[in-house]
């Protein structure tokens, strides 16, 4: 049976053109592995970048069955516990202000070099920022930044991920509270997108509210968020069959 996967065994000093050439004819085949896809959209994008279809989170996260008869009652407080009096209230208020008059002190004894420095600390102590753009009918696409690359990037990565044309317009922001993200050349650490956040995407204009990320994405995008969830249905059939065996 022919694959269109050829292999060529290296030889001593040919391992690295050996492997080259079997990785490129796997990939050239007309059903590419999903490897070969991702290694293409990498190259597009020039990072790494993951699919997440809401079906396939549903199937991941294992459903876990908590039998409550067998566990202890939770223990159930007073309502007197939870009242808030106003000797708490002034407390509060107190601390409050004692934290605001801190932190203005603070911030006034510190120059902008000195802020800047941090933000480079911080950045090289954080490493990578890990996005999560999401569209309104729940497709995700993860992608890693580096903290001090600009938000723009961000918006360019996404105007490549269509197959549309014109390409719709659309704007990015976070929530709570809802808060537009600039397409300059704000940082992912000064937007407050490092270590790790939750982006969502709407469109704007004509055909906005029809437009979703099904439509929106590339079919090459899709496939890899498909691929995948084939591949866990195949391992939920093999883990079944092992499981009759028994």
């Amino acid at each position: 049976m022919d694959t269109g996967i050829k292999i060529v065994w290296p030889d001593a000093g040919t391992k690295d053109g050996a492997r080259k050439e079997s990785e490129n004819t796997a990939c050239q085949s007309s059903e590419a592995l999903p490897e070969c896809q991702l290694s293409e959209v990498e190259k597009d994008f020039g990072r790494p970048v993951r699919v997440v279809i809401p079906e396939l989170q549903e199937a991941e996260a294992a459903p876990k069955e908590v039998d409550q008869e067998q566990g202890e009652s939770p223990m159930e407080d007073s309502d007197n516990f939870y009242e808030f009096t106003s000797a708490d209230y002034a407390r509060m208020e107190a601390e409050k202000k004692r934290h605001k008059a801190r932190k203005e002190n603070s911030q006034m004894l510190k120059t902008s070099k000195m802020r800047e420095l941090e933000q480079e600390q911080r950045a090289r102590q954080i490493g990578f920022a890990i996005v999560r753009v999401r569209f309104s009918d729940q497709i995700e696409l993860e992608m890693e930044f580096k903290p001090q690359e600009p938000v723009s990037a961000l918006y360019e990565i996404l105007q490549k991920c269509t197959h549309l044309q014109p390409r719709p317009k659309f704007y990015l922001f976070t929530t709570p509270p809802k808060q537009r993200l600039p397409a300059d050349s704000t940082t992912f650490l000064q937007a407050g997108l490092a270590p790790a956040a939750l982006v969502h995407l709407a469109f704007e204009g004509a055909g906005a509210v029809d437009t979703v990320g099904r439509s929106y994405l590339t079919p090459e995008l899709l496939a890899l968020g498909g691929a995948k969830r084939e591949a866990l249905y195949a391992a939920a059939e093999r883990k079944k069959q092992l499981e009759l065996r028994r």
